[in-house]
């Protein structure tokens, strides 16, 4: 009653797929990767094949897999053909929310260049930001500084004010000790090798 409202109950696709997707995106927030790698395969197969006998419901299923497709790569670490389908869903549906759960994932677009993954990081924490989906865009700033690493200028401050930032906005943030140990890696790029330690330390409980 919580996660459907009269809408949603009544349709038969959701009805029928998004309990588990709620299932495996639960468990995902947790990294258990293993765990529902398989659940990901078996929906999407049986996705596919599924008939259509409308728009609505047509866009739906199209939704789903381009959800399932980012899971999947999350799953695997690997973008290959599932986030370029990604992005030619989101293009089609071409819903703001969609788009940027895509573009949070610019990093394993292949021969994607660095401003123009930045570009999309932005962007998607933008749209984050404006409905205040708050992990969300902490997690696009986050990979965006990440990228400080393979140039020859890491700005430690920036790392750090992340950090901060989403322990005073976002309390319990899972994937919090991800911030504290980017924050020590900047500072071990800047020469600060002890304060580094204290980040790292910090990390250590939200593993």
């Amino acid at each position: 009653s919580i996660l459907f409202n009269n809408e949603w109950s009544n349709n038969n696709i959701i009805k029928e797929y998004t309990p588990l997707m709620f299932k495996i995106r639960s468990n995902l927030l947790f990294d258990r990767k293993d765990i529902v790698r398989q659940d990901i395969n078996n929906l999407l197969n049986s996705l596919a094949p599924k008939p259509h006998d409308n728009e609505k419901d047509y866009k739906i299923i199209l939704f789903l897999e381009c959800i399932l497709k980012i899971f999947r790569v999350y799953c695997n670490d690997y973008g290959g053909k599932d986030i370029n389908d990604s992005m030619k869903i989101s293009n089609i549906l071409d819903n703001e929310l969609l788009n940027a759960y895509v573009w949070k994932y610019a990093g394993y677009i292949s021969n994607i260049k660095p401003i123009d993954k930045i570009n999309l990081l932005s962007k998607a924490e933008k749209i984050f930001d404006n409905n205040n989906i708050k992990d969300q865009a902490v997690y696009c700033r986050n990979n965006i500084l990440v990228n400080q690493f393979y140039t020859d200028k890491v700005n430690a401050w920036e790392f750090k004010e992340l950090q901060k930032t989403a322990g005073y906005a976002i309390p319990g943030l899972v994937g919090m000790s991800y911030l504290y140990n980017n924050a020590g890696v900047s500072l071990l790029y800047t020469g600060e090798p002890e304060e580094a330690i204290t980040y790292f330390e910090r990390g250590l409980p939200y593993t």
